[in-house]
């Protein structure tokens, strides 16, 4: 468990500042973009060597939901 220094230390304004100039330096890097990376995934968890009436019932329908619902969000 992260010790609570950590979330202070981002509290400091100019640490978290060299951390949103280091985020800017690595977001240059990018050879994708978010939407390109996305395309590759679905909402479901398919284990073919396990048949889970839990997962298939209940948890891949929530979270196929949830990831058309986070698709709108993201692609607005």
């Amino acid at each position: 468990m992260p010790s609570l220094k950590v979330y202070f230390w981002f509290l400091v304004p100019k640490n978290f500042n060299l951390v949103l100039k280091k985020r800017k330096e690595i977001q240059k890097l990018r050879k994708i973009s978010d939407r390109e990376l996305m395309k590759g995934m679905t909402g479901v968890i398919d284990f073919q060597q396990i048949e889970n009436p839990v997962l298939k019932y209940i948890a891949n329908p929530f979270f196929a939901f949830y990831w058309w619902l986070i698709q709108k969000v993201i692609f607005w």
